[in-house]
């Protein structure tokens, strides 16, 4: 199984997918967060500045022609460890070029030889005055570039009809409270992992009537 939290910088994938991962982990089904975000921001930074390019550049063209791809292939290389570990990759990131052309399922199910059925993926989607409100507030030196070109940054984002394109993915309002926004993202989650829920409670119930203190006693 792939997770997959997509949507614009400042959409709020990194503050969703926090409250998804507890809600998943409190019903004892776990997933393994993979944010290039937090993981690859140096590394981008350094394959910048070794081509004489801004290092906190995260937009512009230079970057998408100098630093994209190695942070694509990167973050995809980490989750075939962790699929090779038998466990659940959640990827958070924005992938904005491959849900504009509507070939983010397609490109996943060859990349990690997937069915479809086996690719959860949610587009977080911000109307454009909660999304400047959030990457003003949050105030990262990478959103420099995005606020100073703000219509350029709007005008590469995926529109609706962009997203509708992959009928794989799930478009979810994120303009609502962050509470009801993950419960959302977590129901479409769990739809696919319903079964071990299951199967785990009714094992817990096995191991609740076994146990020493529900004997009967003699």
């Amino acid at each position: 199984m792939l997770f997959v939290i997509v949507g614009s910088g400042g959409s709020g994938k990194s503050s969703v997918a926090r409250r998804v991962i507890k809600m998943c982990h409190d019903r004892n089904h776990f997933l393994s967060p993979v944010d290039p975000d937090f993981m690859f921001n140096i590394f981008e930074a350094k394959l910048m500045e070794a081509n004489n390019l801004n290092p906190l550049d995260r937009d512009s063209d230079d970057y998408r022609r100098v630093a994209r791809d190695a942070r694509v292939q990167s973050m995809y290389m980490y989750c075939d460890f962790l699929i090779k570990q038998k466990l659940e990759p959640l990827i958070i990131a924005p992938m904005s070029s491959e849900v504009k052309n509507g070939v983010l399922t397609k490109n996943l199910m060859e990349r990690f030889n997937l069915k479809k059925e086996d690719i959860k993926i949610v587009y977080l989607h911000t109307p454009e005055e909660f999304l400047k409100r959030r990457v003003l507030k949050r105030q990262r030196r990478e959103d420099v570039n995005k606020l100073e070109d703000w219509d350029g940054y709007i005008k590469r984002q995926p529109t609706l009809e962009d997203i509708k394109k992959d009928d794989n993915v799930k478009i979810i309002d994120n303009s609502d409270d962050l509470s009801q926004v993950s419960f959302q993202v977590f129901k479409h989650f769990s739809q696919k992992f319903r079964k071990n829920f299951r199967r785990f409670n009714d094992n817990k119930k096995k191991d609740d009537l076994t146990s020493p203190q529900n004997k009967p006693k003699m």
